[in-house]
């Protein structure tokens, strides 16, 4: 396993996941922070990397999974005080 850490600096993170797509990893799992990320990610994923975000979705990105917090499970409660279904 292979961790990076851009900062939330997106040319970093651009620069990372190029990186990793010439070592043919086996899937990229990122916490993308910006949509920007979108070109990369579709470069991994045409490479035949599967892609999984956390957190968040990638607008246009080409990604197996999202994977984070839902509504319910982060505590959101409805105007009643109650958690939102």
């Amino acid at each position: 396993m292979t961790v990076l850490n851009a900062e939330e600096q997106a040319g970093e993170a651009d620069r990372g996941c190029r990186d990793l797509i010439q070592k043919k990893i086996d899937v990229l799992i990122i916490n993308a922070t910006h949509d920007g990320a979108a070109a990369v990610l579709n470069k991994a994923a045409d490479a035949g990397i599967p892609v999984i975000t956390l957190q968040r979705g990638v607008p246009g990105a080409k990604v197996v999974s999202i994977s984070g917090p839902t509504t319910w499970s982060s505590g959101a409660r409805g105007p009643s005080g109650s958690p939102r279904s």
